[in-house]
């Protein structure tokens, strides 16, 4: 993480981006890591790499963790920026009926709807 945290400051963005992605590859729940990419990645526009590091996040997150349906509704807007739309809504519509008041969740379905 100090590494990582370095090269933001640095404003090395993909190399900050980078080495948090790999914390995620080896500790998939690391979700200090997912959530500190996941700006910079959107910045550079990398919305293929935010998929498949909150594609890890949510398989290895557990269910009954409280952060559960925000990791799923991440990973939504994910796939929304991916054009997996029918996907996208679906995972939202499985945050939202586990956290019904899931500001990320209706964000994520928002952007679907507004490309359908």
């Amino acid at each position: 993480h100090i590494d990582a945290v370095i090269a933001y400051r640095k404003r090395d963005i993909p190399k900050a981006t980078s080495l948090w992605d790999d914390i995620t590859v080896h500790y998939p729940q690391d979700l200090h890591a997912m959530r500190c990419a996941f700006r910079p990645y959107i910045e550079i526009g990398e919305f293929a790499r935010i998929r498949d590091m909150l594609s890890r996040a949510v398989h290895y997150c557990p269910k009954q963790l409280s952060v559960y349906p925000y990791v799923l509704s991440i990973y939504a807007f994910s796939l929304e920026e991916n054009n997996q739309r029918d996907l996208a809504e679906s995972i939202c519509r499985q945050s939202i009926a586990i956290q019904p008041k899931n500001p990320w969740a209706f964000h994520a379905m928002c952007h679907v709807m507004e490309e359908e």
